[in-house]
């Protein structure tokens, strides 16, 4: 039997569709609460972060309320008079050792200048940074909102802290939820297993988060190495203010957990050296190196390829950021041992009399149509011409 529709009720899905208007007036303003929660969450976010901008503002609104000309603020602070300019415009910041200075100036803390509370730029301003960052846990997110106010070795002081809770935070996490594991578990009854039982126990190596010789750590720990990848690419926004000495550490102590997070990223901060040190040991791990390549000079790249090359490597990451000569050089090794399919992957980084010799050779070998066919879109227009003639008088 059909159901009958009755006029009251089809009014009362249509109203409820269309937005009716006793309930209409209601979800405006549901809607009106909704925008200012993200507008004051919006203004909230900026005030938290740091401007140079706002800061260059204050300043200015701080030294005319006290009535005072740039040029009496500059002889106070024992500045220039551009440097107070460029501070009001928000072009540069003063240094962070004359906050203390400027703020007793104006009468007012180090946080109204700067707009933001931080007890770290506070800190690093009068001179206590290492007892604060010895006293406190650092957070990445507070790192990144007062690094541009510190200088480059106080940021290092605060980085390698920040990474040290993070690791810190890491294995208590790790310990914990194994403690709760072990609470968890009971004695199996009336013969049944657990599912505990049936899994292969990890070695303590695995549970850990040990320091070796070189300072690396276990790339075996598990879920250990995720929430330490969490910690430290809340950091990546600081890499900039900090020295290379300071990525350096940090990737040779935590580098194999950062590949989650793409080690290029940590480092084009990071020394010559240090990055072909974690290029080397990536390719032998099979990992992924494309990253780290671009941050290398080219000598430094044809000698980890020819290192790989010899060692039985695969070379195709190394070739496009290598000089035309040194793969040209590598393709020619390559072409002896494996002939034309082996370099493939080499010409279209080469230069083109080097392609147009081994499309030569290939010819002479009694190379067949498919083979020099490889070779004629990175050849010189004559060399892909004769080379064509060539093979058609054979």
């Amino acid at each position: 039997m059909s159901k009958v529709i009755t006029g009251r009720a089809l009014r009362k899905w249509a109203n409820t569709a269309a937005g009716h208007p006793s309930r209409k007036g209601s979800a405006q303003a549901q809607n009106r609460r909704i925008k200012k929660v993200i507008v004051a969450s919006n203004v909230k976010e900026e005030e938290d972060m740091f401007s140079m901008e706002r800061v260059g503002k204050k300043i200015a609104q701080l030294r005319k309320g006290k009535n005072m000309t740039q040029l009496e603020l500059a002889d106070l602070m024992g500045v220039s008079f551009q440097a107070v300019s460029n501070w009001e415009r928000g072009n540069s910041m003063p240094d962070i050792s004359k906050l203390p200075e400027l703020a007793d100036i104006f009468g007012v803390s180090i946080d109204e200048i700067l707009g933001m509370r931080s007890e770290l730029v506070n800190s690093a301003a009068e001179g206590r940074l290492e007892e604060y960052v010895k006293d406190n846990t650092i957070t990445p997110k507070e790192l990144n909102r007062a690094a541009v106010v510190l200088k480059p070795e106080q940021v290092d002081i605060a980085m390698s802290k920040a990474v040290d809770d993070c690791i810190k935070k890491a294995e208590e996490e790790k310990s914990a939820e194994k403690s709760s594991e072990n609470a968890a578990e009971e004695k199996p009854s009336c013969g049944q297993s657990t599912a505990e039982d049936e899994k292969k126990e990890s070695s303590p190596a695995e549970d850990k988060l040990p320091g070796g010789e070189d300072g690396s750590r276990s790339k075996k720990s598990g879920g250990q190495d995720k929430d330490i990848d969490i910690g430290l690419s809340g950091l990546e926004e600081t890499l900039q203010y900090a020295t290379s000495k300071s990525v350096d550490k940090i990737l040779k102590s935590v580098g194999g957990v950062l590949r989650g997070i793409g080690l290029g990223r940590y480092a084009r901060f990071a020394s010559d050296d240090m990055v072909k040190d974690t290029v080397r040991k990536e390719s032998k791990n099979n990992g992924d190196i494309s990253s780290l390549l671009p941050f290398m000079d080219e000598e430094d790249v044809s000698e980890l390829a020819k290192e790989a090359l010899k060692n039985g490597e695969s070379v195709s990451a190394y070739l496009p950021f290598m000089d035309e000569e040194d793969v040209g050089d590598l393709a020619k090794e390559a072409f002896k041992t494996g002939g034309t399919e082996s370099i493939k992957p080499y010409l279209p980084f080469m230069d083109e009399k080097d392609v147009s010799e081994l499309a030569k050779a290939t010819l002479r070998n009694g190379g067949t149509a498919k083979d020099i066919e490889k070779y004629l879109p990175f050849m010189d227009e004559d060399d892909a011409s004769e080379l064509i003639k060539r093979f058609l008088k054979k």
